[in-house]
C-alpha cells in the first residue's frame, strides 16, 4: 500500500530524491531576560509544531512528517490564526513566506515581540535571492532561524530539522544544561549601555548565551525556562555573576569605571548564599562594588519575602547598585520604588521602542522619567532601536539607554574592542 504522505509528496513535487534545500544553522537571538516570562512553551516547553501555510494539502503533508518525528501539530493559514494558535505554545514554527493576501514577514514581526526565541523554519518557492533576503530580515528581528527550505525540498531534510528541536525529557534537559555550565558552553554576552545625554559608554548588561553544539548560539528565551523548570536558576545566576565580575575585573585600567549589570531573579535573592557569594567574587576579582548592578525583575516576592528585602538592603549597603527591571510591567512597581533600596530603574522596552510613533507610550515614558528623577533615581531606557527613539529618549531626560541602535549583545573580546573604539566614563 502506498503511504498517503508519499503520494502527497509526489503530487506537490517533494520527491524523496529531489534536493533543492538550503538549511541555515540556528542563529543568535538578543532578547533580554525580561522576554522569558512570555516564553511559555519554547525550545523545551512543548512538543508541538505550528504549521503556517495556506495550502491545506501542504499543511497535511507537513503535519504527517512532523508527527512521524514525534510532534503534535497545529495548522494556520493566516497571520491572525497563527497568532491565535501559538498562544498555547510551540516548539517550532514552519512558516510559508508567501501566504494568500499577505507575507510571512508580517507574522515574524509580531512573533518577535509576543513569542521571542521560538525557532522558525522558513519555507518558500520564491527566488533564492529573495529567500536569503527574507532570512536576513528575520535575523534583524532576532528570530531563531532553524532552517531555510526552498520549495520543493526533500522531506528528510525537514525531518532532520524537526529531530534537532524535539523536546528532551526533563531529566535529559537538566543533564544537558548542567553539562553546558560545567564545560563552559554557558557564556555571557554584553550589550553596551550609553549615557544618553553625552553619548558616552557607561557600561553593559550581561546576557546569558548557550553555545549549543547542535542548535548554535541560544538566547535567554531558550535557557531561562529550562533553568527554572529544573531548579538550576541559582547555579546559572552564580555562574553569570562570576563571569561578569571576572570579565570586568580584567578590563584595561582605562575602562575600569564601566558598570556591568547582571540579572538576578527574586527567587535567587532569597538564597542565603547570594550576598556572601557577591562579596567573595568582588574581592577575588578586585572589582569595586559600585561597578556592579544587579537588575531585579518586578514580582510580588520583592515585597512579600523578608529574605529578599534583607538581601537587597545588604547589597546596597555594600555599595552594589540595584536596578528595578522591566518597570511598568510587573506586580508592584510603585511600592517597590517606595519600600526597597533601588537606585536605578529600567523602563521596559514596551514603553520605549515605539514611543516616537505612539503617543500613549511617549506619555508613559515621559511620566516615568519625571517620577524616577523626583525620587533621585537614574532611569535606563531599553529597546532603543531607531535614531528617532534615541533622540526622543534623550529629549525627555532618560539617563541611560541600550538597544540595537547602540549595539547588539557581543562576546567579551568584542566588547573590549567596542570599548576601545568608544569613549567611556573615565
Amino acid at each position: 500500500m502506498i503511504d498517503s504522505a508519499d503520494m502527497m509528496m509526489e503530487e506537490h513535487g517533494f520527491e524523496s530524491d529531489y534536493l533543492s534545500l538550503a538549511v541555515s544553522p540556528a542563529s543568535e537571538t538578543v532578547f533580554q531576560p525580561k522576554d522569558v516570562r512570555q516564553n511559555s512553551a519554547q525550545f523545551v516547553g512543548a512538543n508541538r509544531v505550528l504549521i503556517v501555510d495556506d495550502d491545506p494539502q501542504i499543511q497535511r503533508l507537513l503535519s504527517q512528517v512532523a508527527r512521524r518525528v514525534g510532534y503534535e501539530t497545529i495548522a494556520a493559514d493566516t497571520i491572525d490564526s497563527a497568532l491565535e494558535s501559538i498562544q498555547g505554545g510551540a516548539a517550532l514554527i514552519l512558516l510559508d513566506l508567501q501566504l494568500d493576501g499577505c507575507d510571512g514577514l508580517g507574522l515574524i514581526d509580531r512573533l518577535s515581540l509576543s513569542h521571542p526565541g521560538t525557532p522558525i523554519v522558513l519555507m518558500s518557492g520564491c527566488d533564492p535571492r529573495l529567500l536569503t533576503m527574507a532570512e536576513n530580515a528575520c535575523k534583524e528581528h532576532d528570530c531563531t532561524i532553524a532552517g531555510v527550505l526552498s520549495k520543493p525540498f526533500e522531506m528528510s531534510a525537514l525531518a532532520t530539522i524537526l529531530k534537532r528541536y524535539r523536546r528532551d525529557t526533563a531529566e535529559t534537559a537538566r543533564q544537558r544544561l548542567e553539562q553546558a555550565m560545567r564545560t563552559g558552553a554557558i557564556v555571557a554576552h554584553y550589550q553596551p549601555i550609553v549615557d544618553l545625554q553625552t553619548g558616552i559608554l557607561a557600561g553593559a548588561e550581561a546576557l546569558v548565551r548557550w553555545a549549543h553544539p547542535e542548535l548554535g548560539l541560544l538566547s535567554p528565551a531558550n535557557i531561562i525556562p529550562q533553568a527554572e523548570e529544573n531548579g538550576l536558576m541559582p547555579d546559572l545566576t552564580f555562574l553569570m555573576l562570576e563571569q561578569a565580575i571576572r570579565d570586568w575585573g580584567n578590563l584595561p585600567v582605562d575602562y575600569r569605571n564601566l558598570n556591568v549589570a547582571v540579572n538576578v531573579s527574586p527567587s535567587v535573592l532569597a538564597d542565603d548564599h547570594l550576598v556572601v557569594k557577591v562579596v567573595e567574587l568582588l574581592k577575588t576579582y578586585d572589582l569595586p562594588p559600585e561597578r556592579l548592578t544587579l537588575e531585579i525583575t518586578e514580582s510580588a516576592s520583592l515585597l512579600d519575602v523578608p529574605k529578599v528585602r534583607t538581601a537587597l538592603c545588604r547589597l546596597r549597603l555594600l555599595g552594589v547598585e540595584l536596578s528595578l527591571d522591566d518597570f511598568g510591567t510587573g506586580y508592584s512597581s510603585l511600592l517597590a520604588l517606595r519600600d526597597l533600596p533601588f537606585n536605578k530603574v529600567k523602563l521596559d522596552r514596551a514603553f520605549v521602542t515605539h514611543a516616537d510613533a505612539q503617543p500613549e507610550q511617549l506619555a508613559i515614558a515621559t511620566s516615568v522619567t519625571r517620577l524616577v528623577h523626583d525620587l533621585n533615581l537614574k532611569l535606563v531606557g531599553e529597546g532603543i532601536e531607531s535614531q528617532q527613539c534615541f533622540d526622543l529618549s534623550r529629549q525627555i531626560g532618560m539617563d541611560y539607554g541600550q538597544g540595537f541602535l547602540i549595539a547588539r549583545p557581543i562576546g567579551y573580546s568584542d566588547f573590549r574592542k567596542y570599548a576601545c573604539m568608544h569613549p567611556s566614563m573615565n
